[in-house]
């Protein structure tokens, strides 16, 4: 029985492009999994770390502004009383 020279039939030739299709199909696996699961997770994350920055920068800036009415009606009376004199 003669030999079968050609290349697209070699056992060598459809071992490698039987791991180059897998390889392919798992980065690709991957891939879609990292968008699906991580991607989706970290924009939560980011999402959620905004919203509580968002508060604690609401929360300082009514802090700074009550400490300014404070101050603001201290002075005010003293402007009163200057004027009184």
């Amino acid at each position: 029985m003669p030999r079968n020279s050609d290349p697209l039939l070699s056992l060598r030739f459809r071992t490698a492009l039987a791991t180059v299709i897998s390889v392919i199909v798992i980065m690709a696996m991957l891939f879609v999994a990292y968008r699906l699961i991580v991607s989706e997770a970290y924009r939560d994350l980011e999402e959620d770390r905004a919203q509580e920055e968002s508060m604690r920068t609401e929360s300082v800036l009514r802090a700074e502004e009550h400490a300014l009415d404070v101050l603001l009606a201290d002075w005010a009376s003293w402007d009163d009383m200057y004027g009184f004199v």
